[in-house]
């Protein structure tokens, strides 16, 4: 993607990618499944061979928050929305997703 409106795109559908493998993981814990599929896709650190259908390098967890290397889509999609040369971080979509990042 190379314009703001594409970047935000890739940036959502990642986003509602990593809701989806989210909600596949609470299905399983409610089937009082422990392990498995639910588990390794929103859990795994390790980068992927390839990315997914989604753009994902990684599992849902790291590619919605990040890790010690990388900013996640999260943070990006609610960055994306700052006006060229303005800092991001006292936008309302980069404080909401904050919040949101210290509960997961």
């Amino acid at each position: 993607p190379t314009s703001k409106a594409e970047l935000q795109k890739s940036y959502k559908n990642r986003v509602v990618a990593d809701v989806k493998d989210f909600k596949k993981l609470g299905a399983a814990i409610d089937n009082g499944v422990t392990e498995g599929k639910a588990w390794v896709d929103f859990f795994i650190e390790y980068q992927r061979r390839e990315a997914d259908s989604n753009g994902r390098s990684y599992a849902a967890y790291v590619d919605l928050v990040g890790n010690k290397e990388l900013s996640g889509c999260g943070v990006l999609l609610a960055s994306s929305f700052a006006k060229a040369g303005k800092p991001a971080e006292n936008l309302p979509s980069v404080k909401k997703y904050k919040a949101l990042a210290k509960n997961i």
